[in-house]
């Protein structure tokens, strides 16, 4: 059930930005989006046994609002970069990176929790160790939100008009 509270809110959130990433500029949007994104990480890298609940609610609040400003402006920025007749090529490398970077993300992960963990079971004997690969990879991942954020703020496009 806690898990539902990112979903809920990328779903509210995702045709609001939509909406407004048509007034103003998608990329400053998307870098709000990923600043939330960084933030709920950044309370992740801080998680143990005694953290309260509401603090994990919290954080996967911030990252749903994160993701839901982001996903739909970055979209935008990258559709509305292109001239109209190469709109299939770009929207299908936009799927594409997208999958690559979840294929690379879980890939990562997957080395940070094996070289950590080995091959040990999770058990409550083991939780110190499942909770320093989650520290890890929140880590990095804060760092790569921190990159996101610095490349859509340094990428703001110019208002390019293509002839069609």
């Amino acid at each position: 059930l806690l898990l539902i509270v990112t979903p809920v809110m990328i779903a509210i959130l995702a045709p609001i930005s939509g909406r407004i990433s048509d007034k103003i500029d998608p990329q400053k949007l998307a870098a709000i989006g990923m600043g939330f994104v960084t933030v709920a990480i950044l309370i992740l890298c801080f998680l143990n046994e005694s953290t309260p609940l509401y603090l994990i609610i919290i954080a996967m609040f911030l990252q749903g609002i994160g993701y839901g400003l982001f996903s739909t402006p970055n979209t935008n920025a990258i559709m509305s970069s292109v001239p109209k007749e190469e709109t299939g090529t770009a929207s299908a490398s936009l799927a594409a990176m997208r999958v690559i970077g979840q294929t690379l993300s879980i890939g990562l992960l997957t080395v940070i929790f094996a070289y950590i963990m080995g091959n040990v079971p999770i058990v409550p004997e083991y939780y110190p160790l499942l909770m320093e690969s989650s520290r890890i990879s929140c880590i990095i991942s804060a760092i790569l939100c921190v990159i996101a954020v610095s490349a859509s703020l340094v990428g703001l496009r110019s208002d390019v008009e293509y002839e069609t």
